[in-house]
């Protein structure tokens, strides 16, 4: 028999194990009205302090949530943070995502000569609410943070004397060593849809960035993001 599936949701307050929470009206319609979860059965809710809450619905269309108790939830012990390229909208939305899913710790959005114009200001709380979703799909428990997007001279300077290792993937690099994948501490960059101009390469260069190749075939940006991942977790 297949075993039933116990749906993680994110709610953003304290969660205390013994205590009853109180939902809100659209948590409530969420788990009521959305996921169709009946009274007595168990839901985890998680807040991004690295645990997970096993909870239960006291009654139907109830808002009391019993926190029965806490695990220790799923976290990356890899300090690692992606350089993405602002793409168009849905392109940059499936990278954030699978990102996420692949266990990103930190996502910076950088301008470069070939970024898809957009108002970034704007996107902040879509992306977030991206991220947040995909915690709860592959079980994160702690939420990587966005940063405010920088130019891509800004990313070069900033990290020049950071201890991190810094790779810019690009057809036009060096094969990957495999023997030095599954690094701990890492910086890497995924280009836009039109890929980095030689500009930004020449300057990328000139602060010491690795510039790598993921092969040869010339990968979409949303595809090169999991490629990448993928990579450097050696799986």
């Amino acid at each position: 028999m297949r075993r039933s599936k116990i749906h993680r949701i994110f709610v953003n307050t304290d969660i205390n194990v013994g205590e009853t929470f109180i939902a809100d009206k659209n948590l409530t319609a969420r788990i009521h009205k959305v996921l169709r979860i009946k009274s007595n059965e168990k839901i985890i809710l998680f807040n991004g302090n690295g645990k997970d809450y096993i909870c239960a619905i006291n009654g139907r269309e109830s808002k009391q949530i019993q926190v029965e108790k806490s695990i220790k939830g799923l976290k990356n012990d890899a300090v690692n943070t992606l350089g993405l390229s602002i793409s168009s909208g849905k392109i940059m939305d499936f990278a954030i995502q699978k990102s996420v899913e692949l266990g990103i710790k930190k996502i910076v959005p950088i301008i470069t000569e070939r970024s898809h114009p957009t108002d970034i200001n704007k996107r902040y709380l879509h992306w977030e609410k991206i991220i947040l979703s995909a915690c709860e799909q592959c079980g994160s428990s702690t939420i990587p943070e966005i940063e405010k997007a920088a130019t891509l001279s800004e990313i070069a300077k900033y990290t020049e004397s950071s201890s991190e290792i810094k790779i810019c993937f690009d057809p036009r690099g060096e094969k990957l060593n495999m023997n030095e994948v599954n690094i701990k501490q890492y910086i890497f960059l995924i280009g836009p849809e039109g890929g980095f101009s030689d500009n930004d390469i020449t300057m990328l260069k000139k602060y010491n960035w690795r510039i790598i190749s993921l092969g040869d075939r010339i990968l979409r940006t949303e595809t090169a993001c999991v490629v990448a991942q993928t990579l450097m977790r050696k799986w």
